[in-house]
């Protein structure tokens, strides 16, 4: 008698597949000439979860760009850089008129002396998740950006105690906050 793998199992114990509700591209492009150097590719599911896949493979060869990193040419003499850490924040704060950027790869995003060299001379400010994680996002950005940056502020505009996005406390503004 020939037996299938898992065929004796029981039907109402295997896990049911997740339900894709979208898939969001976002291409990460050299701060210079604006071209795409590799693309991020977020999928979200029903239950909440969600993940992330680069194309290519490997960044094409590139190290972990900044996203929204080509923007920063389009600063306003004394206007703020915000890093917020992912690319939903970044959107949503750049559909407000704000230029802002994030890490590759949310809370293990590699700061690099690259990245401190764009943001030189720039008024930074650091706007944390409100959560354990957003904090050493922000710590690990801090401690690249100093003696580089014009200026580092954080901003918390809810506290830690609240689990609260930049993407989200900006929804319903219709003006960036004023910091």
């Amino acid at each position: 008698m020939l037996t299938l793998a898992g065929a004796d199992a029981d039907p109402a114990t295997k896990p049911k597949p997740k339900k894709l509700l979208r898939k969001i591209p976002y291409e990460y492009r050299d701060p210079h000439s604006g071209e795409t150097r590799y693309r991020k590719l977020r999928s979200e599911y029903g239950d909440g979860s969600k993940s992330f896949v680069f194309d290519p493979t490997g960044r094409n060869g590139c190290d972990p760009l900044l996203y929204g990193g080509e923007r920063i040419a389009d600063l306003a003499e004394g206007q703020p850089l915000f890093v917020v850490e992912g690319e939903k924040c970044v959107e949503r704060l750049r559909e407000l008129g704000a230029v802002a950027v994030s890490g590759d790869t949310g809370d293990s995003s590699k700061w690099l002396p690259n990245h401190a060299g764009l943001l030189r001379n720039l008024n930074v400010i650091l706007w944390p998740d409100s959560d354990k994680v957003g904090e050493k996002y922000i710590a690990n950005a801090a401690r690249c950006l100093e003696g580089h940056a014009a200026s580092v502020r954080v901003v918390r505009p809810f506290g830690l105690q609240m689990a609260a996005r930049a993407a989200t406390c900006a929804i319903g503004m219709g003006t960036p906050m004023r910091f």
